[in-house]
């Protein structure tokens, strides 16, 4: 019985990473909200994907693709959004869910965003919601530069 449980826990972390993307480099990237120069980097930290989308404006976002909450804070049109952040890999794309609320506000945010790869460019799909509402979708392609 030991002997299966040593491979199931040897196995596991493959199995929960084997559909991880790379990507990395700076890229153009615009949608209906307008046009921004982001950098992608990858990194692999025992075993973790660890993605960090950086802004033009200096802002970077970092995910751990390891499926476990992480305190999560951004500053987006002077609206401070907290909560916490899951991010795992599935399907080849880079899946996160971010529940909390905005600061000074008890309604419940939750945005979700899927981040994948297909042929160079990068695709960000992020639903964002509002006491259980969707207000808004954010389809985002970005090109290398």
């Amino acid at each position: 019985m030991k002997k299966y449980l040593y491979l199931i826990l040897l196995i596991f972390p493959l199995l929960s990473f084997a559909n991880c993307i790379e990507f990395n480099g700076r890229y153009k990237c615009s949608s209906s909200e307008g046009s921004t120069q982001r950098f992608f980097t990858t990194e692999i930290d025992d075993g973790v994907y660890i993605y960090e989308f950086a802004e033009d404006n200096h802002e970077t976002m970092t995910f751990f693709a390891d499926g476990l909450a992480r305190p999560f804070e951004l500053t987006e049109e002077g609206m401070k959004i907290i909560g916490m952040i899951t991010s795992q890999c599935s399907s080849n794309a880079l899946n996160s869910h971010f529940t909390g609320r905005l600061e000074g506000d008890s309604g419940k945010v939750k945005i979700n965003m899927q981040t994948s790869q297909d042929e160079g460019k990068i695709s960000n799909v992020i639903e964002i919601f509002y006491n259980g509402m969707q207000i808004q979708t954010v389809e985002e392609t970005c090109v290398p530069l």
